[in-house]
């Protein structure tokens, strides 16, 4: 075996994200065991998980969502729109906090994949991670 004299990376799996309200959302329910009525980012590298919530939710997260870390949403608009009067959008915000944890793809659920939040997040890859919790549902006929 010929030695190359530079050692090679080991690959790192994409990132899973969830971005939604787990009420009406059963990926984001599961993935994190905290139901909320507005949307937050669920994200799991290497086995860590980590949820960014509003500042209402923060406290109630961290006693009954199962996660390794909580990040405050209004923490990360902070340091988004830095000294323009004027709120960054959700999306913005999102792509800031992938590029803080080094995230250049992620695995979303496939009921996600159209979703503008998550289609794409500042040219950040994101592909379809299987099928999503939900069964599938048929029409009710008249």
């Amino acid at each position: 075996m010929k030695a190359t004299g530079h050692m090679t990376k080991p690959k790192t799996k994409p990132g899973r994200l969830i971005v939604a309200a787990s009420e009406t959302d059963p990926d984001m329910l599961y993935a994190t065991k905290f139901w909320a009525p507005d949307p937050f980012i669920f994200l799991q590298i290497n086995g860590k998980r980590t949820l960014v919530l509003s500042d209402l939710e923060i406290d109630r997260g961290r006693k009954q969502a199962d996660a390794d870390e909580f990040v405050i949403f209004s923490e990360l608009e902070r340091e988004v729109q830095g000294k323009s009067k004027k709120a960054p959008a959700y999306e913005k915000v999102l792509a800031h906090f992938l590029k803080k944890r080094g995230v250049r793809s992620a695995m979303v659920p496939a009921t996600q994949r159209s979703s503008p939040r998550t289609k794409s997040v500042s040219g950040r890859r994101m592909d379809c991670f299987g099928r999503s919790v939900k069964p599938n549902r048929t029409r009710k006929s008249k």
